[in-house]
């Protein structure tokens, strides 16, 4: 198993088929082949939610590791669901806002990103 932390620092996650018009209280699900392989802690009142890979939880960031295995198949998907935590006195059930598919071009173009940004990073030790 490979540890790959799923974006960047900084970059921002748009979900097809949602626009966030009020704040609300999301994480996200993460799928590979079909398989959910992790959850992001919950970013609270928020319009543009963000999970970093450094660390930090300043402001609404917060931090998100995925273990992402050896794919099994040819062609495999990354997926992505944004939803709202269920509010206790409404419903018990979360909401999906949306979602968005990464097919292997794009995962290969996100790692090449990942990869280049981690480069790049200063260490003060």
């Amino acid at each position: 198993r490979v540890d790959h932390r799923l974006l960047p620092h900084g970059w921002s996650l748009r979900v097809v088929g949602a626009a966030l018009r009020r704040k609300l209280d999301v994480y996200a699900v993460v799928y590979w082949e079909g398989i959910e392989i992790g959850r992001t802690p919950v970013s609270y009142n928020s319009k543009r939610p963000l999970w970093c890979e450094d660390g930090q939880t300043t402001g609404k960031a917060a931090e998100a590791h995925f273990n992402i295995p050896y794919p099994t198949c040819v062609d495999p998907m990354l997926r992505i669901e944004l939803w709202e935590k269920a509010q206790a006195k409404k419903s018990k059930v979360a909401s999906l806002v949306g979602k968005v598919v990464l097919d292997v071009d794009q995962q290969k173009m996100l790692m090449k990103e990942t990869a280049s940004k981690a480069y790049h990073v200063k260490h003060n030790f």
